[in-house]
């Protein structure tokens, strides 16, 4: 919960990111060391900017997936799940006809446990089911999380990163993270690609 507070703090502009100026040095020798300044050869710099652009990438992959699939029809709502602690990004998407299926099945299989139970937590009108089911992304049934090899690696670091757990460092090459990105700045970027996608949400219907 305290995490979430800070979060929180981090979105509306309450309090500044943690770590400015600073470096975390993410050696093929399975060692994270904090640094100031560093020279080119020491590794690939990874900044926000390179975290956002392969999320971007990520989120176009997905809305080209579901509109192969064939579910473009009646969409309404588009989710990228961010989980900055074990540094991951889930894209969620769900349509209208999803959505009463999910409801649908959730609300007979609550009356039939309900009948059998009696459990009033079964007792539920299909309207506070559907209430419940709109915006539940573990309800859908579209996840997309094939994540760009370049962004897997850059979260995979990260995870390790933030876990504090350099001995399951798998980088090839060493990476330098900018060490605001490990204050909860998954977050932040994945609202800025929200922004960035607002040309690209148009292709689904």
């Amino acid at each position: 919960m305290s995490n979430d507070v800070q979060i929180g703090r981090l979105i509306n502009g309450t309090r500044e990111l943690e770590g400015k100026g600073t470096f975390l040095l993410c050696s093929t020798a399975q060692t994270i060391q904090e640094i100031t300044t560093f020279n080119p050869h020491e590794g690939i710099f990874v900044s926000r900017k390179d975290l956002e652009n392969a999320l971007y990438d990520f989120c176009k992959s997905a809305i080209s997936n579901y509109i192969e699939e064939g579910r473009n029809k009646d969409v309404y709502t588009f989710s990228i799940y961010t989980d900055s602690y074990n540094g991951s990004y889930i894209v969620y998407i769900n349509n209208r006809a999803s959505l009463e299926q999910t409801v649908a099945d959730c609300y007979d299989c609550f009356q039939e446990n309900y009948m059998r139970t009696g459990d009033e937590i079964y007792n539920q009108t299909k309207e506070q089911v559907y209430r419940s089911s709109k915006f539940s992304e573990g309800d859908y049934p579209f996840m997309f999380e094939d994540m760009p090899a370049c962004l897997e690696s850059y979260l995979e670091t990260y995870s390790c990163i933030s876990q504090e757990t350099p001995e399951y460092l798998s980088n090839k090459e060493n990476y330098i993270f900018e060490k605001t990105i490990i204050d909860s700045e998954l977050f932040l970027i994945a609202m800025d690609v929200i922004q960035r996608l607002h040309n690209d949400l148009k292709q689904l219907n």
